[in-house]
């Protein structure tokens, strides 16, 4: 894989949405119910981008669109789930480490129509304007690293969850929406078959038929749906300590939303849709959890996981009935190694703050004795 240093690379790539098809663009203008005007420009580039991008996007369909419609998924996924800030990212960068997996690139999130054909005949030239690092918490980045499906959703559909993100007047219902499915019609579930399927079809391609491992936190709240799709699906929760999450997300939301966002909004009002998000993720996922057959299911706790990971990544693929982990061990080591000198970032609490995160997700942290000193 192509290097290049920090200097010569951006800090931050185009707005997500510079990806989007130009309908989808138009769909989310008029659902969420436009832009503030403090963010005209901002949505002016994405305009511009979305047609520049439809000459490629017509030619993957042209070269690419027979393909796609023919490929079957032969093996069912693997989902990674677990709410963001909980060490999704890592269980996900660190299984892929193993080369008989196939997943999402960050290319593909972000030009998911135009993907194939920008693999093929573009990549150089957008290595070259790819950040060196994810803007919210300095893990490393490139076109080729590991990514959620969800940003190709968010450019193909208003079914997303990053539209909260840039959408943010619009959040609480983006989310219920997009998350927990609540209130769709039966087209716009097929719609969001689709999409995903057409995605992960994708990747399949790309990978030459191998099997996927998929990371993404909304899919938490969605074990019924995905199992309708992909019965013989493997699933992956990895929790951490709820009083952490909270930070973390905090964190991470005051560092991406001025640049994510379209609309304005207040820092008071996305706390507390922080709290109304994770308590209605876990609800639904303790609700469905049940549902996965007990030899697809295996779950972890981030802070056993970061300690030990060579351990948990066996018991993964011994619970799972995976294959392969000796054949990978020392490459999983390697990537261990290298990851020694990362700096999470650092955040505190006030106690008025602890007791509102246990007012707000006691079910969580009573369930996983989950304490925060």
């Amino acid at each position: 894989m192509a290097t290049s240093t920090a200097k010569s690379r951006p800090k931050r790539v185009q707005h997500p949405l510079s990806g989007s098809t130009f309908s989808n663009w138009i769909r989310l203008l008029v659902i969420n119910r436009g832009v503030s005007p403090v963010y005209w420009q901002r949505a002016l580039s994405i305009t511009a981008m979305t047609l520049i991008g439809a000459p490629f996007r017509l030619l993957e369909t042209i070269q690419f669109g027979p393909k796609i419609q023919a490929t079957t998924i032969t093996e069912s996924p693997i989902f990674i789930l677990g709410h963001w800030r909980s060490g999704t990212t890592y269980l996900h960068r660190l299984m892929l480490q193993d080369d008989q997996w196939g997943y999402i690139s960050s290319l593909q999130a972000f030009l998911p129509e135009a993907f194939l054909y920008a693999q093929q005949s573009l990549l150089p030239k957008l290595r070259k304007a790819w950040p060196e690092v994810r803007l919210m918490d300095n893990v490393s980045y490139s076109p080729d690293v590991p990514e959620e499906e969800e940003y190709s959703l968010g450019n193909v559909s208003p079914l997303s969850f990053y539209g909260c993100w840039y959408f943010p007047q619009s959040m609480g219902e983006c989310y219920r929406r997009s998350v927990l499915m609540d209130g769709l019609s039966i087209a716009e579930k097929q719609e969001w078959e689709q999409a995903l399927l057409k995605i992960l079809k994708k990747a399949t391609i790309r990978f030459e038929g191998k099997r996927l491992v998929v990371k993404n936190p909304s899919n938490t709240a969605k074990i019924k749906a995905l199992l309708a799709l992909f019965p013989n699906a493997k699933f992956i929760h990895i929790f951490r300590n709820p009083y952490d999450v909270y930070t973390s997300t905090m964190g991470f939301y005051e560092k991406l939303l001025p640049y994510y966002t379209l609309q304005t909004f207040r820092m008071a009002e996305v706390e507390n849709q922080v709290f109304e998000f994770y308590r209605t993720l876990m609800e639904r996922y303790f609700a469905e959890v049940s549902l996965i057959p007990s030899g697809n299911f295996i779950e972890i706790r981030y802070e056993d996981f970061e300690t030990n990971e060579m351990a948990y990544l066996k018991q993964i693929y011994q619970k799972l009935d995976l294959g392969g982990f000796d054949a990978a061990k020392d490459k999983f080591q390697r990537y261990i190694d290298a990851q020694a000198n990362y700096q999470k970032n650092q955040y505190s609490l006030d106690a008025n703050t602890k007791t509102r995160i246990y007012q707000q997700w006691k079910e969580s942290i009573d369930r996983w004795s989950m304490i925060r000193s």
